[in-house]
């Protein structure tokens, strides 16, 4: 595996890499995010997008997480299929040791029909993972209370 501070640029442009498959790791808790991420932009840098993952990072801050390259892909479609195929090999969905709480490949979701879980239903098991993520201590407004300002402009 490669950290995230082993970036060699023109080896990549050489080989003509399209992105990576990561797995990003937090430092304190030991769970694990599987992604995706083309070389282009803050790709040295990034941690991952998932909703879970943000939510951890703003919890537990940036420094307490590392990054691993786990594959690289020429193609798009590489890409997809391989981010499929590690999510599934570590069974991260179903697992509480990670944030994943889609199957990869599509790099997050569209709107309408060009989401992937347009006419679909969540199962059980991720109903209580996006429950859980997002309640008590694991809620970003947790502790927080609205100023009389906004809740006035909420009223």
């Amino acid at each position: 595996m490669k950290n995230i501070n082993d970036s060699n640029e023109k080896k990549r442009k050489a080989n003509n890499y399209y992105g990576f498959i990561y797995i990003t790791t937090n430092k304190i808790n030991g769970k694990k995010y599987i992604g995706q991420k083309k070389y282009c932009g803050n790709y040295e840098t990034y941690l991952g997008s998932g909703i879970a993952l943000k939510n951890a990072i703003a919890k537990y801050g940036r420094e307490n997480f590392t990054r691993e390259i786990i594959e690289e892909c020429e193609t798009k479609d590489k890409l997809d299929e391989r981010e499929k195929y590690w999510i599934k090999y570590y069974d991260a969905t179903n697992s509480d040791n990670f944030y994943n709480i889609t199957n990869g490949g599509d790099g997050g979701f569209g709107s309408g029909k060009n989401s992937p879980w347009y006419g679909k239903h969540l199962s059980k098991e991720t109903k209580d993972k996006l429950s859980k993520m997002k309640s008590g201590e694991n809620n970003p407004f947790y502790g927080k209370t609205h100023s009389d300002e906004v809740k006035k402009r909420l009223s």
